[in-house]
């Protein structure tokens, strides 16, 4: 152990910027094997949400190519012996919401039955306050609240020109926040525009239409696919075929093993190709090392070690540096795992990102191996 303990600091001292790119080339190797190992757990969340708020947690979601009353699908829905709940809502897309301090783009959903698409919403009430009489009760995610500088029980206004909203002909209306909802579910949104949910229910004879849009059918038996064929025959008779139908059954998880697929491939591709080039730089670097150790390596000779002995002295000093390399490679991981779990938990209240103990020793020997072969 005193043998090699000189050796590497004699091999330090004479040689600091080869040594320090070697431990430095570990350290990446043993950071993006780490991020590499749980980065396809974030991005299965990650997609998992958006398959949420794609299905909102039910069987089935029907899209209307025409918005109209629905008299005829809700009659349907409310006496099917196959459906155990539903909801439905309209929608105005390139809405905005203004406050004193900005204006953000919106994605307008209304109905009314709030109450209904918050109790399935699949998100959960962060913040609560009363409702005004005689104004526009909204519900927002806790993004949308942070991003308008709004929360519960404050008063925003809403862009609806041209909708069954703008009631009163000036192309805005008052909506007062009373709940604020964690940013999944219904109310989680991937980089698009973020979601108020309006429920005119109170304002009986100042909203003259309801247009809906969008259903989610919640199935007493998701699993019995002739109840499942039977509910979607009968949407598409009611609503004459115009509208688009999904299942959730396979759906959502085709979807996301797709979205994890594609993004773990280009990750992998980046991967290797950053362990490839740090296991190249570890070899040009030890090369030079091994060369300068010449002299040091006649006097081992002379000192009756055999060629065995030397080489595993030589090996030994590399071991030391996948130590180091290795070690500061799982902090810095660590520290890049942190960073993205901050950065989600913007868009996500209460999201973590972590690593299991295995990946920890995986990656700590990739790099051992990467490096010890190079």
């Amino acid at each position: 152990m005193k043998v090699i303990a000189k050796h590497t600091l004699n091999s330090i001292r004479k040689n600091p910027l080869q040594s320090f790119v070697i431990v430095f080339s570990i350290m990446l190797v043993t950071a993006c094997m780490l991020f590499a190992f749980s980065v396809r757990t974030m991005f299965y969340d990650i997609s998992s949400l958006w398959a949420e708020s794609r299905f909102n947690g039910g069987d089935m979601r029907v899209e209307l190519t025409e918005q109209n009353d629905c008299a005829e699908l809700f009659e349907y829905l409310d006496g099917s012996e196959y459906v155990r709940d539903y909801f439905a809502y309209g929608y105005i897309g390139g809405s905005a919401v203004k406050t004193e301090d900005v204006t953000l783009a919106v994605e307008c959903a209304f109905t009314d039955d709030a109450e209904a698409l918050n109790r399935l919403s699949g998100s959960e009430v962060l913040r609560t306050a009363e409702p005004h009489e005689g104004e526009l009760s909204g519900a927002v995610s806790h993004k949308f609240a942070e991003m308008a500088g709004a929360d519960a029980g404050d008063a925003v206004k809403l862009c609806v020109a041209g909708t069954p909203l703008d009631y009163e002909g000036t192309g805005y209306v008052t909506v007062r926040i009373t709940s604020v909802f964690n940013s999944t579910g219904f109310y989680y949104t991937n980089g698009g525009s973020e979601k108020i949910v309006v429920d005119y229910s109170e304002l009986e004879g100042k909203v003259a239409t309801r247009q809906y849009s969008n259903f989610f059918i919640y199935l007493r038996d998701p699993d019995a696919t002739a109840e499942v064929n039977a509910v979607e025959k009968a949407v598409r008779e009611i609503t004459d075929n115009k509208l688009t139908v999904y299942i959730a059954d396979g759906y959502a998880e085709k979807a996301i093993e797709d979205s994890v697929s594609g993004s773990m491939e280009t990750l992998s591709i980046a991967v290797a190709a950053v362990t490839m080039l740090m296991a190249v730089m570890i070899y040009f670097s030890y090369s030079v090392i091994a060369r300068n150790r010449t002299e040091e390596l006649v006097k081992f000779k002379a000192s009756g070690a055999t060629p065995a002995q030397s080489i595993a002295i030589m090996y030994a000093e590399v071991c030391v540096y996948v130590v180091i390399g290795g070690i500061a490679g799982l902090a810095a991981g660590a520290g890049v795992l942190k960073l993205a779990e901050n950065i989600l938990r913007a868009q996500v209240a209460g999201i973590t990102v972590y690593a299991e103990a295995w990946k920890y020793a995986l990656a700590f020997a990739v790099a051992a191996v990467a490096a010890v072969a190079a």
